[in-house]
């Protein structure tokens, strides 16, 4: 401390009197040395040599820097010299190197000293994660552990499934132990989950509720007043009903109830409703939280019916009087027009659509290890329950359901029938796989084959998938070769292989496509063309079009319109070209 002191006192006075500059004329000039360290001479004027003629001392000693002549040695403390300059000096101070030395170590020595010093501040709390045990004074800046774990990230939640192990805090899912035994004990009948316990899957690991009467702008009906004697008294539209085929399911018709079958799906999930009314049952179930729950849906026929009938047979009514035959109606899930369970009187249920379109609402939601599936065979997901079935409880959520892109199947393949505009063209065959094909374009104007004279090898071809190698031999054959008289812009080939398309029709493009692959069909290619687009496509009457299957080097093969059939003319014959090309 008290170096520290001395430092930071005397230090400034000392290199006040040390670090001086002066100002030196040309000519003769005389300066005194108070440095407190010797130095060289010439390495302590080197940044003015460029001005000095010559430099003496007391004793007549030079310094001579155009001759690399250095008499004196070094610079003495508290002496004083004579120097000749060449230039004026502004500035002059011989002492910098010494105040950036000092300055160096006194750098070092405060540093030393706050280290010392330093250790005497610090986190004072023994429960923060950088206690210091030698800090005397604290410096607020202590660090604790987050909330169920220590300092070394180690979980020490006693309820933890992995207490005492160096990870992220694991807990048993609620109802279970942490080895996935269920520590459920709900029975139908008990208030539990948000509601009224009705199903319990056979393994005791999940169930459903369903809840009181919901009330709009209340949280519940009275029971007592919920159905009167001449029927129902207050209830919901299903206004702006739309059923999606997506998330409908023909399952929820079945006969079956979860009272007969406990391990039947759920099918709940599978509706929609439109949202344009404040009033509508889709605002109303989005925005229901009913005891601390938000993820309520309106029930199926069979979850309704099992829920009715499991509380009746235990003494639970749910605000039916079955005695008088009152009737009351609730909305059920599932249906391509509005439907609502109406209770008669035990146990002749039926649905029907209710009177004055107003029914109750009641909702349900799961609780336990339940599973969620799509159900739709739509869907890519599709999940067919009827094949394995747990124990467990099996929710129907056709909201999970992964559907493909129009115009395309589950694996990303194009779905097109005969006759549909796609890839540039019309389709006109697709092969066993659904994936490839072709299309045709439009007709262009009569032209000759050409290549008249010259039998190409390998343009024979009659076959379906020929096409595209014989257009290809007749250009590397015959419109290639300089010595005959093919022009590129004088044949059926040639105006094929020019051909070219923008099109927009790819659906899985917004932007249009160009097409330009397009080549002129084989035999069987545009005989399968003339007889699967007759009806549709505009074939001329007793039009001639050609193919790409030569015959030989004077004939190729054309189909005739009138007939239907091939017939052979000559290379330099005029006829209609229809470019196709594959996909």
């Amino acid at each position: 401390m008290k170096k520290i002191l001395y430092i930071l006192l005397f230090v400034p006075l000392a290199l006040f009197g040390q670090n001086i500059s002066i100002s030196l004329q040309v000519g003769w000039n005389m300066f005194g040395y108070i440095c407190p360290e010797s130095i060289d001479l010439e390495l302590g004027l080197t940044q003015y040599v460029a001005n000095i003629m010559i430099v003496k001392d007391n004793q007549g000693a030079v310094y001579l820097p155009e001759w690399g002549f250095n008499g004196i040695g070094d610079l003495t403390p508290g002496l004083g010299y004579q120097i000749k300059l060449i230039e004026p000096i502004q500035g002059f101070n011989l002492c910098d190197w010494y105040i950036f030395q000092l300055t160096n170590e006194i750098e070092n020595t405060l540093t030393d000293s706050l280290l010392y010093m330093n250790q005497f501040f610090g986190c004072t709390d023994p429960l923060a994660c950088n206690f210091s045990s030698v800090a005397q004074i604290d410096n607020q800046n202590c660090v604790y552990p987050d909330e169920n774990y220590d300092c070394a990230g180690t979980c020490n939640n006693l309820s933890a499934c992995n207490f005492a192990l160096n990870e992220q805090c694991i807990y048993p899912v609620n109802g279970y132990d942490c080895s996935g035994d269920s520590i459920m004990s709900v029975d139908i009948g008990e208030l539990a989950y948000g509601g009224l316990v009705f199903h319990v899957s056979q393994d005791g690991k999940s169930g459903l509720v369903i809840s009181e009467p919901i009330q709009e702008g209340a949280e519940f009906f009275d029971n007592a007043n919920f159905c009167d004697g001449g029927g129902l008294s207050s209830g919901f539209y299903w206004d702006n009903y739309e059923y999606d085929q997506k998330l409908g399911n023909t399952g929820i018709e079945s006969s079956n109830s979860l009272y007969d079958t406990p391990n039947l799906p759920i099918f709940g999930y599978n509706y929609t409703l439109a949202t344009t009314s404040s009033s509508s049952l889709s605002l109303i179930v989005s925005n229901s939280i009913i005891n601390g729950y938000d993820d309520w849906f309106i029930p199926s026929q069979n979850e309704f019916y099992s829920a009715w009938r499991n509380l009746f047979d235990i003494g639970v009514s749910l605000g039916f009087d079955e005695e008088y035959g009152n009737v009351c109606y609730h909305w059920v899930s599932g249906y391509t027009s509005a439907k609502a369970f109406a209770s008669y009187w035990y146990p002749d249920p039926d649905l029907v659509t209710p009177d004055q379109g107003l029914a109750q609402l009641r909702l349900v939601r799961a609780f336990g290890d339940y599973s969620s599936f799509c159900k739709n065979p739509l869907a890519c997901n599709n999940y067919n329950y009827s094949i394995e079935l747990s124990n467990g409880l099996v929710l129907i959520d056709n909201t999970l359901c992964e559907f493909p892109e129009d115009g395309y199947d589950c694996d990303g393949n194009p779905v097109v029938q005969i006759g549909d505009t796609y890839k540039g063209g019309t389709v006109f065959h697709i092969d066993s796989t659904g994936v490839h094909g072709f299309v045709s374009s439009v007709e262009l104007s009569n032209i000759e084959w050409g290549c008249n004279g010259l039998d190409i090898i390998g343009a024979d071809n009659s076959n379906l998938g020929f096409g595209d190698i014989n257009t290809n031999d007749v250009y590397e054959n015959c419109l290639l070769n300089n010595e005959l008289s093919c022009s590129m812009n004088s044949n059926a080939v040639s105006m094929c292989l020019e051909f070219s398309l923008f099109s927009d029709i790819n659906s899985n493009s917004s932007l249009d496509t160009l097409y330009d692959d397009w080549y002129l069909p084989s035999k069987d290619e545009l005989l399968l063309l003339f007889t699967t687009l007759e009806s549709s496509y505009d074939f001329e009457e007793n039009q001639y079009y050609w193919t790409s299957t030569e015959y030989d080097s004077s004939k190729a093969w054309v189909l005739y319109t009138e007939t239907g059939e091939m017939e052979l003319r000559e290379k330099f014959f005029t006829a209609k070209v229809i470019p196709i090309r594959s996909f």
